[in-house]
């Protein structure tokens, strides 16, 4: 999984090693999930996503620091965001 500062829309892009459940979400800076991107079986493979900013609402979080985790089987990934205004 790989991550970078964006303002207002960003791509995710991820590997799945073997087909299963995923849970694909960002979190805030205390561990609240903020989005959920992805949920659900998916297979093997290379994968996109793209958050916007927003929360489940759709209403824009604020500038910061966020962090994108991705959860496969036993595997997790844990990357770092920097959300810009």
């Amino acid at each position: 999984m790989t991550a970078s500062v964006f303002k207002n829309d960003m791509q995710l892009a991820y590997s799945v090693g073997s087909p299963g459940s995923i849970n694909l979400g960002v979190y805030d800076a205390q561990g609240r999930c903020a989005k959920q991107l992805a949920v659900g079986p998916q297979a093997a493979g290379t994968h996109t996503a793209s958050w916007d900013g927003c929360d489940e609402q759709n209403r824009r979080l604020p500038a910061g620091a966020y962090f994108c985790r991705l959860e496969s089987g036993s595997q997790q990934q844990t990357r770092k965001l920097a959300l810009t205004e």
